[in-house]
């Protein structure tokens, strides 16, 4: 829930609780502290419009499915980069630069100079497709799953 900068506000009476308070006219949210009573007569309080629960709640929902439209882009758009990491995995010019990223190495793993190389860990995914071989290690299984949970 965002907190309400906007402008358009009016004093409503919230009925179901007798408070007298601030609603924003835009998002309908109430905004601030409730008001003392003693500030206004009987007759102003049942003058009073009242707090407007309704588009409340319906400005709530938009925002559930702005959010959901904002989440549902952002799960496609992932998915499309692991379909476009994922052939490119499968690409000579990925196995090429496995080869000479492990020639390199001398096929020993980075990270614990022990075991052969195993698997060709990327230290970023900015450039993914058009990484500098200095960008890419490689390690044996242990020490890529190391590397992953450190990430």
């Amino acid at each position: 829930m965002k907190i309400c900068d906007h402008k358009n506000k009016d004093i409503r009476l919230m009925v179901s609780c007798r408070q007298i308070k601030w609603q924003c006219l835009d998002c309908h949210q109430s905004v601030g502290h409730a008001l003392p009573h003693a500030d206004y007569t009987k007759e102003q309080i049942e003058a009073m419009p009242h707090f407007d629960v309704a588009a409340r709640e319906a400005y709530w929902e938009k925002d559930k499915v702005d959010a959901k439209a904002i989440f549902d882009e952002a799960e496609r758009r992932l998915q499309e980069r692991r379909s476009f990491y994922n052939q490119y995995l499968q690409s000579d010019t990925w196995r090429e630069k496995r080869r000479l990223v492990i020639e390199r190495q001398k096929n020993i793993c980075s990270g614990c100079s022990i075991a052969p190389v195993q698997e060709v860990h990327h230290l970023s995914y900015d450039n993914i497709g058009d990484e500098l071989l200095w960008q890419l290690q490689g390690v044996c299984r242990s020490c890529h799953e190391k590397a992953h949970k450190l990430r």
